[in-house]
């Protein structure tokens, strides 16, 4: 560690903002898996923590991992993280793509990836097809695993699955407005469980109902907001069984899980609420130096 870095954090009281836990995250994607690397990179971070003024971090969760690693509770602020309401939003007047029309459209939008664990959702819409194949799962978007998806969706279950390439932002707002529901998926892995996927804050905003198959701190978002349902990740099962239940709602009560989504955003995550929790730390660091 270079000596001009720590006599900067000597002098200056530093508000560090945590969005990734590393070296967690690094070895949960699958990015990196050498242990000795691993390490290192874990070291630089305890450094950093001692020396910081005060840790934002985006989940409740992040802030018990590391207390547990050590670092002082009172140090460590919540913040979630908010969407771009401007770059995210329904057109007043949508144009559905034609393949959405007259199909009840569960839609996941984003990258498609190790960690988003797609494969189970591929293999819960093929158990919703021989049951109600009215029901579509679209997926929007690019990433690493689409094709081998693709290939998979082909196999086991083409009627109902769909999917869209990736678009620009004036686009997708037609793709969403389509959807009946909104699906967030990640692999059931431990630091998931305490990780609120960006994606999450974006569908509440624009007032449609999740469906969450993520555990933990994203999962307890959907409960206390009353937005949606919850489903088991990496269960075809419960995520099929969750969809199912989804259709037989009304369409008056899935409205009403938008707006309480909706309002729950602008209550508690919006960017408005966010800053203001930022200045509060700011003054509170400051005061303190």
């Amino acid at each position: 560690m270079s000596a001009a870095l720590v006599g900067f954090f000597r002098r200056t009281p530093i508000v560090y903002d945590i969005q990734d836990m590393w070296p967690d995250t690094l070895k949960a994607t699958g990015m990196l898996n050498n242990q000795r690397a691993l390490s290192v990179i874990g070291w630089i971070c305890k450094w950093v923590y001692r020396r910081a003024a005060a840790l934002v971090v985006l989940s409740p969760g992040f802030k018990r991992l590391l207390v547990d690693r050590g670092v002082p509770e009172e140090k460590i602020h919540v913040v979630h993280n908010w969407c771009d309401g401007g770059a995210l939003s329904l057109p007043d007047a949508p144009e559905f793509p034609a393949s959405l029309v007259g199909r009840f459209n569960i839609i996941f939008a984003g990258t498609m990836g190790k960690a988003q664990g797609l494969e189970s959702v591929i293999e819960a819409a093929a158990r919703v097809a021989t049951i109600q194949p009215e029901i579509q799962f679209v997926f929007v978007g690019g990433g690493i695993e689409v094709e081998r998806l693709k290939d998979v969706a082909a196999r086991v279950s083409p009627s109902n699955i769909l999917f869209l390439p990736r678009m620009p932002m004036n686009q997708v707002g037609n793709v969403l407005a389509a959807a009946d529901v909104l699906l967030v998926h990640l692999r059931d892995d431990p630091l998931f469980r305490i990780t609120v996927p960006s994606k999450t804050q974006a569908y509440m905003a624009i007032g449609k109902p999740l469906l969450m198959a993520v555990r933990g701190d994203a999962a307890d978002l959907v409960v206390q907001s009353g937005c949606g349902e919850v489903a088991e990740p990496e269960d075809a099962v419960s995520i099929a069984d969750t969809a199912l239940r989804f259709y037989r709602v009304p369409p008056e009560e899935r409205a009403a899980m938008g707006r309480r989504g909706m309002d729950w955003y602008k209550n508690n995550l919006a960017c408005e609420v966010g800053v203001r929790r930022f200045v509060e730390i700011f003054e509170t660091v400051a005061k303190s130096r």
